[in-house]
This record gives C-alpha cells, sequence and structure tokens, in this order.
C-alpha cells in the first residue's frame, strides 16, 4: 500500500465520522447517526470495492480520531489481512530464524569436514 492509497483511505474514514466529530452530539444523537451512516453501503478506497461499515468500525474510527487526530485514521503500512496471513508470517520468520541459529550451532565444526561432505563451496 503505498502513501496515496493511505491518504485516501484516512480521508474516506473522515469523511464517515466527520458528522460525529464535528460538533457535540447527546448520546443517542450520536448513535442514531452512527446507525445511519452504517446502513449505508460505501465504494471503499482504493479499489472501489463495495461494503458496509459496521458500528464497532465507526466506533473505532470515532476513538482513534478524538485521541490521535486524523493521522491515526491513516492505516498500517504492513497489514495481513487474515489470522492465516499472520501465522504464514510468523512460520517465514520463525524458519528463518532456525536457519540462522542452525548455522551459528554448526559454525564450530571445521571447514574441512564440511568441504569434505560438499555442503561448502568455499572456506566460510
Amino acid at each position: 500500500m503505498n502513501e496515496h492509497d493511505r491518504q485516501l483511505i484516512a480521508n474516506f474514514r473522515y469523511g464517515l465520522i466527520a458528522p460525529l466529530v464535528s460538533r457535540k452530539l447527546e448520546a443517542g444523537e450520536q448513535m442514531a447517526l452512527m446507525r445511519e451512516i452504517a446502513s449505508h453501503v460505501y465504494k471503499t478506497p482504493p479499489d472501489g470495492q463495495e461494503k458496509r461499515i459496521s458500528l464497532r468500525t465507526l466506533e473505532r474510527y470515532v476513538h482513534a480520531y478524538r485521541t490521535g487526530g486524523w493521522e491515526a485514521l491513516l492505516p498500517r503500512y504492513e497489514r495481513t489481512s487474515s489470522r492465516q496471513g499472520r501465522f504464514r508470517t510468523m512460520c517465514s520468520r520463525r524458519r528463518s530464524l532456525s536457519k540462522k541459529s542452525s548455522l551459528v550451532a554448526v559454525s564450530g565444526r571445521s571447514s574441512r569436514s564440511w568441504n569434505s561432505q560438499g555442503l561448502w563451496s568455499q572456506e566460510p
């Protein structure tokens, strides 16, 4: 996700919550307005996919804006879209760490024994 897409998404999020954060509302008025906003289908940036925005998501956007300003509405750069994606990322990191640690663990062997087994193409 590039910076332009992040800006588009933050603008979209602010556009959703602007009526909620731009003036003082009573609790009942705010909830009624949130339900109205959540009842529509929106074309979300950057790809124009049609989605409904849940009440909980609106609450998160309002809270983020009130605590961190407009910048808090920017999406993070590194995002995985699912638990499966996070799991794959975690597994690949673990594999790369285990490869590094196995190289460190066997680095005590002499280069001669490694070369005789054809494991090193040149002296380490």
